[in-house]
């Protein structure tokens, strides 16, 4: 389980689920509706701080993103076989 603490965490989690800090944005509005491109950008830069809502905001998003990527990989494709 992937737990976000530094923004070092978050830089990694956001490259390795999205092509770009915006997607992830307008993804995490989805469920939070809590975060703009300014904090964002604020937090990588180290120029403002993670609150404990906001660490466990990101940690509870990411594990929703995990579980969602392994459900798809473990749900069997059927095969189109004729009747």
């Amino acid at each position: 389980m992937m737990r976000i603490h530094t923004k070092e965490d978050l830089q990694h989690a956001i490259n390795m689920y999205f092509s770009s800090k915006r997607e992830f944005i307008d993804t995490f509005n989805v469920f939070f509706k809590a975060l703009d491109s300014d904090v964002l950008g604020h937090q990588l830069a180290g120029r403002r701080g993670f609150t404990k809502w906001h660490k466990a905001a990101y940690t509870m998003f990411f594990r929703i993103i995990e579980l969602s990527d392994n459900l798809q990989k473990s749900v069997p494709v059927k095969s189109q076989q004729p009747f």
